[in-house]
């Protein structure tokens, strides 16, 4: 409700993976809904918003991938990637110390 919309969360987690938190902030006037999953090692952070707005690569390049019918961008920096979608109005960016493939696992259990 905080959010201003209806969240949409994961049917898929890696092994080990639960939710440890949630919260919702405003990043230049949009509000994002932040959940947190980790499996004790490694995290994963999925943030949502309704206003469209993007995920910010900074200076990195991102590259494109199709999931589920969908165009979606991700970079990698390090062992953290960023995988970036928009869904039914909604804005989606997947971020953690996981591979793009099993980031694409979970954001295709994301789409509603």
């Amino acid at each position: 409700e905080e959010a201003g919309f209806r969240s949409v969360g994961p049917r898929y987690l890696p092994d080990g993976f639960n939710i440890i938190g949630a919260d919702v902030s405003a990043v230049n006037g949009v509000r994002n809904l932040h959940f947190v999953y980790s499996d004790g090692v490694r995290t994963v952070s999925l943030f949502e918003n309704n206003a469209g707005a993007a995920a910010d690569f900074g200076k990195l390049k991102p590259m494109t991938t199709h999931f589920e019918g969908h165009d979606a961008q991700y970079v990698k920096d390090g062992p953290t990637t960023l995988l970036s979608w928009q869904e039914r109005g909604l804005a989606f960016a997947l971020v953690g110390d996981l591979d793009i493939k099993e980031l694409i696992q979970i954001a295709t259990s994301v789409v509603p």
